[in-house]
């Protein structure tokens, strides 16, 4: 006889049945969590709060690194009770542990109850730790199959915790090299907000700016210039002030090499008003190269082009430059404020940085590269140094390496802190100095590298000036 055929006009039409609760076995839910050692210290010298049982504060005060065992045991209780919610306290999640078995998790109380109501049968818990920092990592397991999971569980969680340490390692241990250095020779750079040359300023203004700035050690200034209109032309602006600044900084610091910044937003793009460029506009490109020309026609020693943005591989911006080289001469500097740079090339990203190629190509054509190592969205004051430390080495030692005659500066935020992209505490002119001379370290002080360049004057507070001083300039007081 013949079994009557599945009806597979039905879901389940034709499937082996499963068990429901075999098929609900597995993991209901996960976090990790990371504590600060430093945190576990204070508690530990407070006597151990009540969220510590007895037996956890004993077996910690018994090992010789109690405060991050202790620290350790605050993330699970900390990562269990964000899972089980409602009520749970972290004094109900007790981390248990034999002489040498793997850690277990004890919940009492209301921890216990949400475990059932959460429909888990276990809780699992796995802890690491470094210099600084301690996480955990806690599952909640369900179903008659848990032990045998476990064990793959166990497996996964330890892989993690070994990323999760690692990524607590790179984002806080400590980086940056704040010894005295050779690196530093004077030759170093500021932006100059608009005013100078588009304001009137009395003579006693202007000597003391050039007089201050080269006892700082600055040896390039860039003076902001009204931003190129949608022609291509500079706006009216204060041809005497623009003379009367340059002969003042000549009387006083004649060492002092005067590029006008030049360049402004791209169409499409806007900041406190719509972006003007637009790259791809030939006669536009030619009437920005000869008024270029007429600011080194006046006397100055370059121009300083800053074009934002420029996505990585942009051929019309290589153009400009091909052409603002021939305008501006031999004889005087074309300098370039460049987009941080990547390891390689971000199609998805391509106006967040450049790759190495693009920065050779930029090279070839410049004779100074200001690399803009700020509003780079890392979120803590380690990562940040390890970045630039990354970006002055590779920079610096590709170029110099390949023979390049361009110049290298890094620079140095001294704006305040905003959003998302520029972190109040992480981008400081502390971190990305100790970052600098981390990267120039093996480099030696030659090659292509030559200063930083400090963004921008108008911003720099006296306690930054300080820190550049200290960690740049190697003048602690």
């Amino acid at each position: 006889m013949l079994a009557a055929a599945p009806d597979y006009t039905k879901p389940d039409a034709g499937r082996t049945p499963v068990s429901t609760r075999e098929a609900d076995d597995g993991v209901v839910a996960s976090a990790v969590e990371v504590v600060a050692i430093e945190e576990a210290e204070a508690l530990l010298a407070d006597g151990g709060p009540s969220v510590f049982s007895e037996a956890e504060l004993q077996y910690a005060r018994a090992r010789v690194d109690p405060a991050r065992r202790l620290a350790a045991r605050l993330a699970a209780k900390r990562a269990a009770v964000g899972l089980l919610g409602e009520g749970a306290l972290e004094r109900e999640v007790e981390v248990v542990r034999g002489d040498y078995g793997p850690p277990r998790l004890r919940l009492s109380g209301r921890a216990r109850e949400r475990l059932a109501a959460l429909g888990a049968s276990q809780a699992l818990v796995s802890l690491t730790h470094e210099r600084r920092h301690a996480a955990a990592l806690v599952l909640l397991l369900r179903g008659r199959a848990w032990r045998r999971r476990a064990v793959l569980a166990a497996r996964l969680t330890a892989l993690l915790l070994v990323g999760v340490a690692a990524a607590v390692y790179f984002a806080y241990a400590p980086i940056g090299d704040s010894a005295a250095h050779p690196f530093n020779h004077d030759r170093n750079a500021v932006w100059l907000e608009h005013r100078w040359l588009e304001r009137r300023h009395s003579e006693p203004e202007m000597e003391l700016l050039f007089t201050t700035l080269r006892r700082r050690g600055i040896g390039y200034v860039y003076p902001h210039v009204i931003p190129f209109d949608a022609s291509g032309r500079l706006p009216p602006h204060d041809r005497e002030q623009l003379r009367a600044f340059l002969a003042s900084a000549r009387r006083v610091a004649p060492e002092l090499k005067l590029l006008p910044w030049i360049g402004g937003l791209r169409r499409g793009y806007k900041r406190q008003r719509p972006g003007t460029i637009e790259l791809a506009d030939l006669t536009q490109r030619q009437r920005m190269v000869a008024e270029a020309r007429g600011l080194i026609d006046e006397g100055y020693d370059g121009v300083h082009l800053d074009v934002e943005p420029v996505d990585d591989d942009n051929v019309e911006f290589l153009a400009l430059l091909r052409a603002l080289r021939t305008a501006v001469g031999a004889d005087r500097v074309l300098s370039l404020a460049a987009t941080r740079p990547a390891p390689l090339g971000l199609p998805h990203a391509p106006n967040f940085a450049w790759s190495p190629d693009y920065y050779a190509r930029v090279a070839a054509t410049s004779d100074q590269l200001v690399i803009m190592a700020y509003d780079t969205a890392l979120p803590t004051p380690s990562l940040y140094r390890r970045y630039v430390r990354w970006a002055t080495r590779s920079v610096a030692g590709a170029l110099d390496a390949s023979g390049s005659d361009a110049r290298v500066l890094m620079g140095i935020p001294t704006y305040e802190p905003f959003g998302f992209m520029h972190r109040r505490g992480v981008e400081t002119p502390e971190n990305a100095l100790q970052g600098v001379v981390a990267g120039l370290r093996g480099l030696g002080a030659g090659g292509t590298f030559e200063g930083v360049a400090l963004y921008a004057e108008w911003t720099t507070d006296e306690s930054e000036w300080r820190d550049y001083e200290r960690y740049w300039r190697n003048r602690p007081e």
